[in-house]
């Protein structure tokens, strides 16, 4: 699954499109849901011509039952500030596989633990990382769990708290 805005220049959807004609052949009971409107929509369905198990769902109200409805999602962003989709996609239960392409995505994903960081741009090794967990129900339902523990420090009482020590440490400094 994935949710995204549709728009190349930095989400790449077509990186993910590349990865799933990888992966998709060897298996083929598997679906790549894609959720977002944008700009280059249009070309992203053309593209996806001739892959199997492809579905745009353009941009929805509530992506709450997509996100509930997947095991792995998928984020190919060149970069992003804070990647709420991964947060989103682990407090629903889908483990994340992300490129590492961005900061932040270390501090969300302990790639092993609970989802999996790869290279930038490495999209073979993308393709092989979701071929682990699509391949290995043990393994994702426990990164799957690891992750729904690990989105609790981004709750808003443990932010609040965390910036209340922040700004006190701050003051004693001075």
């Amino acid at each position: 699954m994935m949710l995204s805005r549709m728009d190349e220049k930095s989400k790449r959807i077509s990186a993910a499109l590349r990865i799933w004609k990888r992966v998709q052949p060897s298996h083929p009971d598997w679906k790549l849901v894609i959720v977002g409107g944008g700009d280059d929509l249009p070309w992203f369905k053309k593209l996806a011509r001739g892959l199997q198990g492809v579905s745009f769902e353009g941009r929805q109200p509530d992506s709450l039952p997509y996100y509930r409805g997947a095991s792995i999602f998928m984020l190919t962003s060149r970069y992003e500030g804070w990647g709420i989709t991964l947060t989103e996609a682990q407090q629903c239960g889908a483990v994340p596989v992300a490129f590492a392409s961005y900061a932040s995505a270390s501090d969300i994903i302990e790639s092993g633990a609970n989802g999996l960081l790869v290279k930038d741009r490495d999209e073979k090794a993308f393709a092989q990382a979701l071929e682990t967990l699509m391949d290995d129900d043990k393994l994702r339902s426990s990164m799957a769990l690891r992750g729904l523990d690990s989105v609790q420090a981004f709750r808003g009482k443990a932010v609040v708290s965390r910036w209340m020590e922040l700004l006190e440490k701050t003051s004693a400094a001075k």
